[in-house]
């Protein structure tokens, strides 16, 4: 893992080494959902992280964001991986809660991941 250091006013410091072991296991989790999402519809896992708005971009989002949710994530830490504010992964999770296309590939998704255990 890269070492760096951050200052915060110039007295804090900040090492990416000195990540907790959860984290890192959390940050895997997310990449193994985003890639396994993006595949399902023969995405690239950057375009669901990425700034487009054109369908099915937002969809795919929503179905990480529901199987995301579902193991656990916070908003925040949502957000952090689909670099987004955690109200817009609020909002999205509330526009897509009910649709049919989003659970679909949630669970093609989760079958894939299932499928491939690490």
């Amino acid at each position: 893992m890269r070492k760096r250091n951050l200052t915060i006013d110039g007295t804090l410091y900040i090492r990416a080494d000195l990540v907790s072991v959860d984290e890192v296991n959390m940050q895997r989790m997310a990449e193994r959902i985003i890639s396994a999402v993006a595949s399902v519809h023969g995405h690239d896992p950057g375009a669901i992280r990425g700034v487009g708005r054109r369908q099915p971009l937002p969809k795919l989002r929503a179905a990480v964001i529901l199987l995301m949710v579902e193991r656990g994530y916070s908003w925040v830490a949502i957000g952090r991986e689909l670099r987004r504010n955690h109200s817009t992964v609020i909002a999205c999770a509330n526009t897509y809660q009910e649709n049919e296309w989003v659970t679909n590939v949630a669970l093609k998704a989760r079958e894939k991941m299932d499928g491939e255990k690490c």
